[in-house]
C-alpha cells in the first residue's frame, strides 16, 4: 500500500466518521438503548446480564450485543444502503477504488465501535465501583476481538443481492436468533441446542467478555478469516442496486 492509497483511505475514514457523528440520534440511541437495558435486566437478575456483582460477567452479553449490532447494522447495512441509493455504482466501480471503501469502512466501524465500547463502561461501570483504566483496556481488547470475529459474515451479508428494508429485517432476525439460542442455553439442557450453539457467534462473544475463553487465539484466527474475506468481498463486491436492470 502507498503513500498516496493510505493518504486517501485516512481522507475517506475521516469522512465516514464525521457522517456517523452528524447523527446524533442514531449514535444516542445506540449508546442509551443498552445501557437503558443494562439497568433493567440486570438488577432483576436475568439470565442476559449475569446477576453477578462481577461487572466483567455482568456485562459480558450486552458487550457481546453491541459489538453484534455495529459489525451488522455499521458494516453490513451501510454498504447495502450505499449500493441501493447508487452511491456505490457512481463512485466505486474500480479494484482499488473497492478496496480503499472497504477498508476506509471497516477502519470507521473499529473506531465507532471502540466508542460504543468504552462510553457503556463510562455509563455503566458506577454501579460497580471505581473506574479501572486497566479494566477499560481489558474490556477494550476483548470486545474489539468479538466485534472483529462479526465483521466476516457481516461483510458477506453485505455482498448479497438484498433491498434496503429486506436487509434490515434479514439483519434484525439474524440478531435476534443468535441472542435467543444464547438465553436458551441458560435455561433449556439440550443436546440439539448445545450443537447449535458451539457456530452461535454471540455465545461465543459472550464468553469471551466474560473472560471463560481466552482472547487472543480468536482475534488471530478471526484477523485471517478476516483478510481473507475482505479480500473474497473486495474482488466480488455488487456495485449495481437491486433495483437496477444492470
Amino acid at each position: 500500500m502507498n503513500t498516496s492509497t493510505i493518504a486517501r483511505v485516512t481522507k475517506l475514514t475521516s469522512l465516514f466518521l464525521r457522517e456517523q457523528l452528524r447523527e446524533p440520534i442514531s449514535l444516542l440511541w445506540t449508546l442509551i438503548s443498552p445501557s437503558a437495558l443494562f439497568y433493567l435486566i440486570t438488577y432483576t437478575n436475568a439470565p442476559f446480564g449475569s446477576g453477578s456483582d462481577n461487572y466483567l460477567h455482568a456485562t459480558a452479553g450486552f458487550h457481546a450485543y453491541i459489538a453484534t449490532t455495529v459489525a451488522f447494522f455499521g458494516v453490513a447495512f451501510y454498504i447495502i444502503g450505499r449500493r441501493e441509493s447508487g452511491f456505490v455504482r457512481s463512485f466505486i466501480y474500480s479494484a482499488e477504488a473497492k478496496n480503499i471503501f472497504l477498508a476506509s469502512h471497516l477502519i470507521c466501524c473499529f473506531l465507532t465501535a471502540s466508542l460504543y465500547c468504552v462510553a457503556f463502561y463510562l455509563i455503566t461501570k458506577p454501579g460497580f465501583g471505581e473506574y479501572s483504566l486497566s479494566e477499560m483496556t481489558l474490556i477494550l481488547y476483548r470486545f474489539l476481538t468479538c466485534f472483529i470475529i462479526f465483521c466476516s459474515p457481516a461483510l458477506l451479508l453485505a455482498n448479497r443481492r438484498l433491498k434496503f428494508q429486506t436487509a434490515n429485517t434479514v439483519i434484525s432476525i439474524i440478531i435476534f436468533a443468535l441472542i435467543l439460542l444464547a438465553l436458551l442455553s441458560t435455561r433449556v439442557q439440550s443436546p440439539a441446542l448445545d450443537i447449535v450453539n458451539r457456530l452461535n457467534l454471540f455465545l461465543l462473544s459472550k464468553n469471551i467478555m466474560a473472560g471463560h475463553y481466552q482472547a487472543l487465539p480468536f482475534m488471530l484466527s478471526f484477523i485471517g478469516v478476516l483478510l481473507v474475506t475482505f479480500v473474497y468481498t473486495a474482488r466480488k463486491l455488487k456495485i449495481n442496486p437491486v433495483w437496477s436492470r444492470y
